[in-house]
């Protein structure tokens, strides 16, 4: 009670003294409205008695201060509302960052406390004079210079702190505060100030003040508590500036107050300047030709204290403490190719990184390692890059806002970035998240983007978020996943706006992104599209016309390039594609079980020495595997299910095994089951299963992507076993992949193929098999592709080799036994067929086929099928529902005891046109008349010319097939052949008795 009664014994005291020299209060309204801070509604009442909520406070005092800029961060905010870019403006100037939550409660009424210490804030007005009570400790100082200075004067009742204001007081002491600043303070606008000029082991101040003052300082060591006034100057002359010089320990940190005592009214007034060093260089002058040379993580600090200076890295920085990012950058700063490591930020602030803001400041050759978390506009580099330059830079580490604006390099950038690298883990935002800038205005040019994933609800961008009439150009994102959850708005280079541009760049083919599809060219949204083996080739960036003088081949353990004159970047091994972690040895292998999800490279071949236990772990294999080339020898397999059990999301690639020695192998050598990416690999031994339900050369089961593979395998199997030279079941994509060996299947039912035993709904492309079969089952399917095609597309596939198949019911074709509802378009088959079965269903291309189409295609082998239910075809055997045309059989014999012909023995509701055989062909041993079964008869002179095949029909050709597929053989061989297909080996024109 005591406290209260001499608090309003100073009020009293203070209003009666200052009340004359009051503006009057309709002034201050017709000023304010004059200058556009208060408007009336329809009417004119400008409701100057009704209490204002935050937003209209905050609306007032934007339009005072005449501020502007920002983005809205707050989430109980829309761009639609009122206030909206005022609330975000004074968030921008760091007037008022809201709530912990996220919000900025626009809708309260503002408590009078609240008001006063955000404008004491901005003013810097407050006093550790008195003490008070009845208000919150974040505002009582600012009250109480508010009450020492009349601020209060012209109210017409005692301020309540914790009651609302009005807006006629909110204009009331706006008006007092700017009278205040401007004539009655002692310190002139900007003073004091830390100097220009420092020197070694002192802080140095420039003071000037508005009147004859005596000087006072005291410092307060960081961490500890206290401080004693030491007086400077007795004599500050009005309008003088002077420096005073304090003396201070060159690795602590302080807080620095200076106090000014005017000579001629007793007036004080305190000054605050917070976290100073005094200045610890020992090398450089902070010119650019003779930079502040930083060695310690207190040098790199002090770059806040003096950001127009020229500063170099003359070491490796670590950081151990919290970072406080450097804010209005405009000076210089040369990484010199060392790094800096350790940042850390997690403030629920805007404007974070290693710099808060680059103004018009250069920073180069620098490499940057951290931890970034803010509330928007953040980069591992610098929030902003205002006109600024960031060159040469490399970063490493995470970025991640809750609201807007989150990047690589940096959050927005309004200047230039040039021949960077980001190499960030993640990038998040919630909206325009990208792998170099969260969204750019300004230049970014020649810059690779390796952060590994990029999120953002939406715009996210492999390179930008969003290119807001800014340019992109000559950059490449080898991003492995840039994806919006909300939106389908990003870009796997950035999304354009406001006449942006955007040239000449380049994309990761098999990058995870659910950006909008666009024309596959340099220029778009999502670039040129290329694969990771260009990334890592440094001719790539040659022909697409980087300047590499300014790029460098990484040497410890990064696989694409670098900075030239930046520190490489160092990041955990395993944690990225990028920088995987290197395996040299059987033990290493091994402990891939431990990390699934980590990201691994062999550096040399590997010799097994012991039996291999596959590494089977819960959730799956879901990294990466590349074997660089190199081979893993001797792999023995007893009873398990092969090097993997399960690919889950992961890629293999680049491996070759060799010596595969795999005794009832349950799966396949590389994996049981494919949900990833398997590419590039090669498998070659023995495979020798029993009673197990599938086996296979590189997947048991494939339910992702198989891409250029090469098993060379010879398979001895027993029991009801779907066996695949590639995988056994196929739910997929097989592509550019090639089969070689002896498959020996005993036992009751069996389905083997070349490629794959079944393929359900999937899709295998340029893939070719040379198979010798040899089946001894009650039933037995064998296709020199597929065995079972089930819904599926079988393109641009050959086969060769033999088939001998003795059973009860037998089911072959040289491409594929059985389609169902399946397309086979652009393949041919040189297999030679023999099976004895009480029914045989024999096709050169299809042994039967319901609801399918058959086109393009040729048969060059044999086919002898005996047995008294032997059903014989050129094409296809048996035919229900489907379309056959365009094919030709060159094939010399045809048999089949019950039924043949030289393109379908049998057929039923079917289309079969445009079908021709060569002349040459025996038929169960005769020739034969044309019609649909056996084709359009033509000789051997015009079937043996490629010309026959591939001309155009525009030009008078005969089928027509596509050039795009097909071309003409460079060898003795005078058939067409598939174009960009594996290695065939020696093909053989067909020969006729």
């Amino acid at each position: 009670m005591k406290k209260f009664l001499i608090f309003l014994l100073i009020f009293i005291q203070t209003v009666s003294v200052l009340a004359k020299e009051a503006e009057s209060m309709p002034d201050c309204i017709l000023a304010a409205q004059k200058e556009g801070i208060i408007f009336g509604d329809e009417k004119g009442n400008l409701h100057l008695e009704e209490e204002a909520t935050r937003a209209e406070f905050l609306t007032f005092l934007v339009r005072f201060l005449g501020l502007s800029g920002g983005e809205n961060v707050f989430s109980d905010i829309s761009e639609n509302d009122w206030f909206a870019s005022c609330v975000a403006a004074a968030n921008f100037s760091g007037i008022f960052l809201g709530f912990s939550d996220g919000t900025a409660r626009p809708y309260e009424r503002i408590k009078t406390e609240d008001a006063i210490a955000i404008l004491g804030r901005y003013y810097n007005a407050a006093s550790h004079k008195g003490s008070y009570s009845g208000i919150s400790d974040y505002a009582v100082d600012y009250f109480g210079y508010a009450f020492e200075n009349g601020i209060f004067a012209e109210w017409k009742h005692l301020p309540a702190p914790k009651n609302g204001i009005t807006r006629e007081e909110i204009i009331s002491i706006l008006y007092r505060y700017r009278k205040e600043n401007v004539q009655n303070l002692c310190f002139e606008s900007n003073y004091p100030k830390l100097s220009e000029w420092q020197v070694f082991g002192k802080l140095s101040v420039d003071i000037k003040t508005a009147e004859d003052c005596e000087i006072y300082y005291a410092i307060q060591k960081k961490g500890h508590k206290g401080y004693n006034w030491e007086e400077v100057s007795k004599n500050q002359l009005k309008g003088k500036e002077e420096s005073i010089y304090i003396s201070a320990d060159i690795n602590s940190t302080y807080d620095l107050y200076v106090k000014a005592v005017s000579k001629e009214s007793g007036r004080t007034q305190i000054k605050e300047i917070q976290n100073v060093a005094p200045l610890s260089f020992t090398r450089g002058h902070g010119t650019h030709d003779r930079p502040y040379v930083i060695y310690t993580e207190l040098q790199l600090s002090q770059i806040s204290n003096f950001p127009d200076k020229a500063y170099m890295l003359g070491t490796d920085v670590n950081i151990s403490g919290k970072w406080t990012p450097i804010c209005n950058f405009s000076g210089s700063l040369d990484g010199d190719g060392y790094r800096i490591t350790g940042i850390s930020v997690n403030e629920n602030e805007q404007n974070a990184g290693l710099f808060a803001e680059i103004k018009g400041g250069m920073v180069k050759n620098l490499t940057v390692d951290a931890s970034i978390k803010a509330k928007s506009a953040a980069g591992i580099i610098a929030g902003v890059n205002d006109g600024g330059i960031i060159e040469g830079c490399c970063a490493i580490g995470t970025a991640e806002v809750s609201g807007n604006n989150c990047g690589g390099i940096c959050g927005i950038n309004r200047g230039e970035i040039k021949g960077c690298l980001s190499c960030a883990y993640t990038v998040r935002a919630g909206s325009f998240a990208g792998g170099i800038s969260g969204q750019n205005s300004g230049n970014i040019t020649e810059c690779l983007s390796c952060a590994e994933t990029v999120t953002s609800d939406m715009y996210a961008g492999g390179i930008s978020g969003q290119n807001n009439g800014g340019s992109i150009s000559n950059c490449a994102a080898a991003n492995i996943a840039v994806y919006n959850t909300m939106t389908y708005n990003g870009g796997k280079i950035s999304t354009n706006r406001n006449d942006g541009e955007m040239r000449n760049n380049f994309s990761l083919s098999e990058m995870v992104s659910n950006a909008a599809r666009t024309d596959a060219n340099a220029d778009s949204r999502n670039g040129l599209e290329v694969p990771w083996e260009s990334f890592e080739n440094p001719e790539f960036y040659i022909e697409a016309g980087w300047d590499m003088r300014n790029w460098k081949q990484a040497e410890r353990g990064f696989l694409l390039i670098c900075p030239k004159n930046a520190a490489e970047p160092i990041m955990e091994s395993g944690k990225t594609p990028y920088f995987p972690k290197q395996i040299s040895t059987a033990d290493e292998l091994i402990s891939i079980r431990k990390n699934p999800e980590g990201h691994y490279l062999l550096a040399k071949d590997i010799v097994l020495k012991t039996p291999w236990k596959t590494i089977d772990v819960k959730d799956g294999f879901s990294g990466t595997l590349d074997g660089n080339g190199y081979t893993i020898y001797d792999l023995v397999l007893k009873g398990e299910i092969g090097l993997f059990s399960n690919i889950t999301g992961g890629t293999v690639k680049n491996l070759n095994i060799s010596g595969v020695k795999a005794s009832n192998l349950g799966g396949a050598v590389i994996a049981a089951c494919n949900y990833g990416y398997i590419e590039n690999c090669s498998v070659s031994g023995e495979i020798q299963s029993q009673r197990v339900r599938q086996t296979a050369g590189i997947a048991g089961e494939n339910n992702g992507r198989i891409e250029d593979c090469i098993a060379d395998i010879d398979f001895v199997c027993e029991g009801n076993v779907k066996t695949g030279g590639i995988c056994a079941v196929n739910n997929g994509i097989i592509s550019r992949s090639k089969f070689s060996g002896k498959m020996q299947i005993a036992g009751e039912n069996s389905v083997s193929g070349g490629i794959c035993g079944t393929d359900n709904e999937g899709y295998i492309s340029e893939c070719f098999s040379h198979a010798d079969a040899t089946l001894n089952d009650l039933k037995s399917y064998f296709g020199g592709i597929c065995a079972l095609s089930e819904g599926s597309q079988i393109y641009k596939c050959a086969s060769t080799g033999t088939c001998r198949i003795n059973g009860e019911e037998i089911y072959v074709g040289g491409i594929c036994a059985v389609l169902n509802d399946a397309v086979v378009y652009d393949c041919f088959s040189q297999q030679k067929l023999a099976s004895d079965g009480k029914t045989s269903v024999s096709g050169g291309i299809c042994g039967e086929a319901q609801g399918s189409n058959i086109q393009n295609t040729y048969y060059t082998g044999e086919i002898r099928a005996s047995g008294e239910n032997a059903i014989s075809g050129g094409i296809c055997a048996k035919a229900r529902g489907s379309f056959i045309m365009q094919n030709v059989t060159l094939s010399p014999v045809i048999l089949g005891k019950n039924a043949a012909g030289a393109i379908v023995a049998e057929f039923e509701d079917c289309d079969v046109s445009d079908n021709y055989s060569c002349s040459r062909t025996l038929v169960n041993s005769r020739s034969f008349s044309g019609g649909e079964r056996n084709g359009e008869s033509k000789p051997v002179s015009e079937l043996f010319n490629a010309e026959f095949y591939i001309k155009p029909l525009s030009e008078g050709g005969i089928l027509g097939w596509e050039d795009s597929s097909w071309e003409a053989s460079q060898t003795e061989y005078m058939l067409p052949i598939l174009s960009n297909m594996p290695d065939m080996g020696i093909l053989q024109n067909p020969v006729y008795k």
